[in-house]
């Protein structure tokens, strides 16, 4: 267990068993580790709602603990997270950045998420980057050639 995990004073006790599982399970993978429903992750962190095991998830991702790095289309024609990779501890932003182009428009979504406290910690994490990576413009990703 990482050390740092347990002295980032960002996350709530939640947070940290949600990201203990998701590393548990890929430790036990013996190739790609595919995560449990929202709903069976929430019977195994032994919290009441699917809903809290979500605003984990998305705590754990602004505050970079997890790094989105692939995307896939839905149905309804829009790119979603599919693979996440469980840091050992919260990535710098050149290295968070690298793997996720789309992380400062996550937060910048994310601010204005339902639950107030992934709002908070969107809102802090926006505040403390520079203004040029805050603003900076990302390439749109291309399937043969045709803007996604």
């Amino acid at each position: 267990m990482p050390s740092a995990l347990l002295e980032d004073t960002v996350l709530q006790p939640v947070d940290k068993i949600v990201l203990l599982l998701v590393m548990t399970i890929a430790r036990r993978s013996t190739g790609d580790a595919f995560l449990p429903t929202q709903a069976k992750l929430a019977r195994m962190a032994n919290v009441a709602s699917p809903d809290t095991i979500w605003r984990a998830l998305s705590i754990l991702r602004c505050s970079r603990w997890l790094t989105s790095c692939q995307k896939m289309w839905t149905k309804r024609g829009l790119i979603e997270p599919s693979a996440y990779v469980a840091n050992a501890k919260s990535l710098p932003i050149a290295d968070t950045l690298f793997l996720d182009p789309q992380y400062v428009e996550f937060l910048k979504k994310s601010a204005g998420h339902a639950h107030a406290r992934v709002r908070k910690i969107a809102g802090e994490e926006l505040s403390q980057l520079p203004e040029e990576i805050r603003n900076r413009q990302v390439e749109q990703p291309t399937l043969f050639g045709i803007k996604i």
